[in-house]
């Protein structure tokens, strides 16, 4: 299920958007980069297993209102059905972007609870349903 999961990951994560309040912008993922790991469906004790364990990076931009264009990365390291939602990433904010970004791209981007991670959080747990409604050949 490796070549499948890895396809379908590509297609979700490019492209998710999430649009800042007050018409700031609109960060979005552009690419993924560095997709790594694998996915198989098997059967434990006459259960099925749907197992997956990836790791990647999504590189992200928004031309922020009256600051520019900034980007940087998001970087997934264990992304496996048991996270249920709750993923570890860490944030990395290119050095062209400007300063006075920061305090958006903060509360935005690299945090966990609002912006655009709860929306990549939204399309993983897609892609386990997906998965997890696939049928072993």
């Amino acid at each position: 299920m490796t070549s499948w999961a890895k396809a379908r990951l590509t297609e979700l994560l490019q492209g998710v958007r999430c649009t800042l309040p007050e018409g700031m912008g609109v960060v979005e993922t552009t690419k993924v980069k560095d997709l790594e790991g694998d996915a198989q469906i098997t059967m434990i004790r006459q259960k099925t297993k749907y197992l997956f364990d990836f790791s990647f990076k999504l590189a992200w931009k928004v031309d922020l209102r009256d600051v520019g264009p900034c980007k940087g990365t998001l970087t997934y390291p264990d992304v496996t059905p048991d996270c249920e939602g709750d993923y570890e990433t860490l944030y990395e904010v290119d050095r062209d972007t400007p300063p006075r970004a920061r305090g958006v791209l903060e509360a935005f981007v690299r945090n966990s609870t609002q912006g655009l991670q709860p929306e990549i959080s939204r399309v993983l747990e897609q892609f386990k349903a997906e998965y997890m409604a696939t049928k072993k050949d």
